[in-house]
Parts: structure tokens; sequence; C-alpha cells
């Protein structure tokens, strides 16, 4: 695993003990990449793939922080479970565009 495909750092609010707390966690850089980068994004993704890795990286970090702070509940099993229905939904999505008579 390369230092740009390593899962991203994220800033999360947790209740413990009945008080929200800043901590952090992490989630998987393919996830994160396949739903932000090629399903919501994927000319930005192109762009930025040309420029430099480190800019794709740069940018799918701050782009998933954004993401995070939208969800309701920030958990890491919840937050990775989110992005796999996400990515799902979009398959499904894709082929009903593709292949109406299969559905």
């Amino acid at each position: 695993m390369t230092d740009y495909t390593k899962n991203i750092k994220v800033n999360i609010i947790a209740i413990r003990a009945g008080k929200s707390v800043r901590t952090s966690t992490t989630l998987h850089f393919h996830l994160c990449d396949f739903y932000i980068g090629k399903v919501c994004n994927t000319k930005k993704r192109e762009d930025l793939m040309l420029s430099g890795m480190s800019n794709y990286r740069a940018w799918l970090e701050k782009a998933v922080q954004a993401w995070v702070k939208e969800q309701p509940i920030q958990q890491q099993q919840r937050l990775e479970t989110t992005l796999l229905s996400l990515i799902y939904d979009a398959g499904v999505k894709k082929g009903m565009s593709e292949q109406p008579s299969l559905f």
C-alpha cells in the first residue's frame, strides 16, 4: 500500500458519557475513492489524477471530510456501510439506465 492509498483519517463527533467529543477515525481509501471520486466527481477525479496523485489525495481527503460532516451518525462502521450502500445504489441506477430489460 502506498502513502497515496492509505486509509483516510477524518474528524468525527462522538458521544461519550453523554457529552460530545471530537475524535477521529479512518475510512477505507478505496471506498472513498470509488464513491466520492468515481461516482460523484468523475471529471474532477480525472483532472486531478493527471496533475498528480498527491493533488488528488489532498482533494479527496477534504471532500471525504466534508461528506462526513453531512452524515447524521459519525461512526466508522456506519460511514463505511453508508458508502457501500451509495455505491450499490449508483450501480443499480446505472444498470437500470443501461439495461432496463433486466429490471
